[in-house]
């Protein structure tokens, strides 16, 4: 049992009025992880935070970087800042968890990682009980995407010439060195990055989304990683392994 030998780090960028996630976890679990030119503005509101130096990163990538490179723990959980809910998906029902409950299914997350040999775990990717089956609790070639992962801490790291699409790769390394990752199907989270401003929404255009899936393409090959084939103007990927 890690019980406390785990913290919750949130990467957060231009959104110290607007961030929500620590509202999800007890204080003593979740961290900011803010660029210290912002870091007064988030210490106003009471949070416990952590300061990236002036110059150390430029982007998403470089900064899920630095907080593996700087964590006080080794077992984190990296998560966005606009995750408004922890969600239970059970037949056609949408669970929301307390704090309680959220800690409890990391703490059970993490065990499940030890035990299994692996080093990265995540959650289902959408909030619709109907695409969940009851027959498959979890999966292990599925991404797992960065609004919220869990990782016991190993010599992999973000590419950092990947400023939007470092997710996939990352989940793409560890599933190359460990064979599988582990995603709990029945667990998932809502967020709201699309329509919040800051973070890397201040880069974000569907030219550079094109610009970076094409990088990962090349990295990978277009039999691991593809456009969504069903929509021509979508920015989704399939990964297939």
């Amino acid at each position: 049992m890690i019980e406390d030998d785990w913290i919750v780090y949130c990467p957060s960028y231009k959104r110290a009025d607007t961030a929500m996630t620590h509202k999800l976890f007890s204080k003593k679990r979740f961290v900011y992880v803010v660029r210290e030119e912002e870091a007064e503005s988030y210490r106003k509101f009471g949070y416990q935070i952590k300061e990236i130096p002036k110059g150390a990163v430029s982007n998403i990538a470089d900064t899920r970087n630095w907080i593996l490179d700087n964590s006080d723990f080794r077992n984190i959980v990296m998560a966005d800042d606009d995750i408004s809910k922890i969600l239970h998906l059970y037949k056609r029902d949408r669970i929301t968890l307390d704090k309680n409950q959220i800690e409890a299914e990391i703490e059970k997350m993490f065990d499940l990682s030890y035990n299994l040999g692996i080093s990265f775990w995540g959650m289902n990717l959408v909030q619709d009980p109907i695409g969940y089956s009851i027959n498959k609790p979890f999966s292990f070639h599925t991404p797992i995407l960065g609004p919220f992962c869990g990782h016991i801490i190993d010599e992999i790291r973000y590419d950092e010439d990947l400023s939007l699409k470092e997710d996939y790769d990352y989940f793409l390394q560890k599933v190359n060195k460990y064979g599988f990752c582990i995603r709990a199907n029945f667990l998932s989270y809502q967020c709201d990055h699309q329509k919040m401003k800051g973070g890397c929404q201040e880069y974000r255009s569907i030219e550079e989304e094109r610009k970076q899936q094409k990088m990962l393409q090349d990295k990978w090959g277009d039999k691991i990683v593809r456009y969504n084939e069903r929509n021509s103007e979508s920015i989704n990927m399939k990964i297939r392994l």
